[in-house]
């Protein structure tokens, strides 16, 4: 019955929280994994959600920093940039 509790409280919560992201499959070059968002892909391809709110200190609130992410694919790998 524990088990039970602990998978659906993060469940429930995710409902509530939920966002659709828009993927693009990639044409052309996939990035290169180096932690820079300087590749082609990540500036023609896809758009950048953003628009989050915080947590902490404001349940709710518009978040303090800017953060957007975007999420590409091809037929090796998914690519998420944040």
């Amino acid at each position: 019955m524990g088990l039970w509790l602990l998978l659906t409280v993060p469940a429930a919560a995710a409902a509530i929280d939920a966002r659709i992201y828009e993927t693009t499959r990639l044409t052309g070059s996939p990035p290169t994994i180096d932690g820079r968002l300087d590749d082609a892909c990540w500036q023609t391809q896809g758009s950048w959600a953003g628009n989050f709110t915080q947590r902490e200190p404001r349940e709710g609130a518009p978040a303090s920093l800017p953060t957007e992410v975007k999420v590409l694919y091809d037929d090796r790998a998914i690519y998420v940039a944040i």
